[in-house]
């Protein structure tokens, strides 16, 4: 499969599609210092010495993206979903916008609170499955809060969801999940120092741009002169503080018919103009008048 997507051990000649490791977050990231990245400047800007800088996309494990901040107003809503459903009123006092995370001990005493509700004996046998859902959203909330590496819990994901999970897995995997996201498939192979260890999504809302030439000449520095290379570069530009942590390597190349409908999308997601949702008032009246 690895084979029919990706090109493993690509040439040394920068293509758009290449996939690196060792590549710099720039703090965007979670808080990973090093990820994987795609590029998506062309080939021909590099050799004709039309660009000075490549852009690449982040790389990130599904587990390490399930547990982003993207996913918190999905995850937030359904926990709400299951409490509702339970009889239960949040004791969390979310704040707004949707993405500004609840502080980490209003989560940990909810989690407390639930607990100790689903151990009382009088709670409804019909309530209970619920609070667990809610346990499990708590969690996952708790872990996109996290200042430490992380990578989510399926389980509680499979929980929160329940029967919509399948289908979710599904969408990820056939890029219909969201507009900002493009699947890349794990190497099938055992030796995974061409290819992605885990079944990963670009993150076409964080481009990232560096000089071409710390990339060029990673290709062809060896390990022990890279310190050196650095430092000789950065009375030329002080972003190669940025790759003193490791040696980016290419790892391998998106095939260019499939490096197509990233790009496609990627433009896609840019381009729009887009228009103000209606009000939920606005939407009741207009259904209200279709008859």
């Amino acid at each position: 499969m690895l084979n029919r997507i990706m090109t493993p051990l690509p040439p040394d000649q920068h293509s758009c599609g290449d996939i690196w490791s060792n590549l710099p977050s720039m703090g965007l990231v979670s808080d990973l210092e090093l990820i994987a990245g795609i590029t998506i400047t062309p080939a021909c800007d590099v050799s004709n010495f039309k660009s000075e800088t490549i852009t690449f996309l982040p790389i990130v494990s599904i587990q390490q993206y399930l547990s982003t901040l993207s996913m918190l107003p999905t995850v937030r809503r359904k926990l709400i979903e299951r409490l509702t459903s339970a009889g239960i009123v949040s004791g969390i006092n979310w704040p707004e916008p949707g993405y500004e995370p609840p502080h980490e001990g209003s989560i940990d005493l909810e989690i407390i609170r639930l607990s100790q509700i689903l151990q009382d004996q009088k709670t409804k046998e019909k309530h209970r499955a619920h609070i667990e859902r809610a346990l499990a959203g708590l969690r996952i909330t708790k872990n996109c809060c996290s200042t430490q590496d992380r990578e989510a819990n399926i389980a509680d994901y499979d929980k929160l969801y329940g029967s919509e999970w399948s289908e979710i897995k599904e969408q990820i995997v056939k890029n219909s999940f969201r507009s900002d996201i493009h699947f890349l498939p794990k190497s099938d192979n055992s030796d995974i120092s061409y290819g992605l260890a885990q079944h990963s999504v670009a993150l076409m809302r964080y481009p990232i741009t560096v000089p071409s030439e710390i990339l060029t000449r990673a290709i062809s520095t060896s390990e022990q002169s890279w310190p050196e290379f650095l430092s000789s570069y950065r009375s030329i530009s002080t972003a190669s503080v940025l790759f003193s942590k490791a040696r980016p390597i290419k790892i391998s190349s998106l095939k260019s018919q499939f490096m197509s409908d990233l790009l496609s999308r990627f433009t896609s997601l840019f381009s729009r103009i887009g228009s103000p949702d209606f009000s939920k008032f606005t939407i009741t009246k207009y259904c209200a008048e279709i008859e």
